[in-house]
């Protein structure tokens, strides 16, 4: 006889819970972070066993549901944080809690892997620790090839290179973004901040 998902939802929550938050702290380091996630994923196994079954391992399923769940939460905090890649718009960056971005954005990293978020990452850098150390890792991603094609790789390094007064090489990144940007207002950007490097290389 088949026992109903909630007697097992149950039997897993009183017997695992303690072991699944500890598991998930471990891996994002923030027990308020991982409780809630894990929360999350009993209220999701409730949701989903009822109508399409339990799945065979009960426990790793709750555990790699928590997981997604946590980096989901990170990523809306990074979102809500107002993070971009480059500052082609408007910001008010010093409201912004840069150290704490950058926090997510290490643990994000690890969590969850991509060129965008390294890239994004490298922003946080610059803001916490200057432009130097955030070029650096800038110059290691556009060696991967990986965001080549991407405009907004490009502006970033010509910002960096700019902040440390290299007005000839952020010129031509800064014209690398340009021929990649479809945005009209950031061409205007790029666009502007092309004209300001070549009259102060002039």
């Amino acid at each position: 006889m088949l026992r109903h998902p909630d007697t097992i939802i149950d039997e897993v929550y009183r017997s695992n819970w303690g072991r699944i938050v500890a598991s998930l702290i471990r891996l994002v380091n923030d027990f308020d972070l991982a409780e809630e996630a894990v929360q999350e994923a009993f209220a999701a196994a409730l949701a989903q066993w009822r109508s399409s079954g339990v799945p065979e391992s009960p426990q790793a399923w709750i555990v790699q549901t928590a997981r997604h769940k946590a980096i989901d939460r990170i990523r809306r905090r990074t979102r809500f944080a107002g993070i971009s890649a480059v500052h082609c718009r408007a910001a008010r960056a010093e409201d912004t809690d840069w150290p704490q971005i950058l926090r997510l954005y290490d643990l994000l990293e690890r969590l969850r892997p991509s060129p965008i978020v390294s890239l994004n990452r490298a922003v946080a850098v610059a803001k916490v620790a200057g432009p130097q150390p955030a070029l650096a890792l800038v110059d290691a991603l556009t060696a991967t090839g990986d965001l080549d094609s991407y405009h907004l790789l490009h502006a970033t390094r010509a910002d960096l290179l700019r902040r440390i007064g290299s007005a000839a090489e952020a010129a031509r990144s800064y014209a690398r973004a340009l021929e990649l940007a479809t945005n009209e207002s950031e061409r205007r950007f790029l666009e502007r901040r092309l004209r300001e490097d070549q009259s102060s290389k002039a």
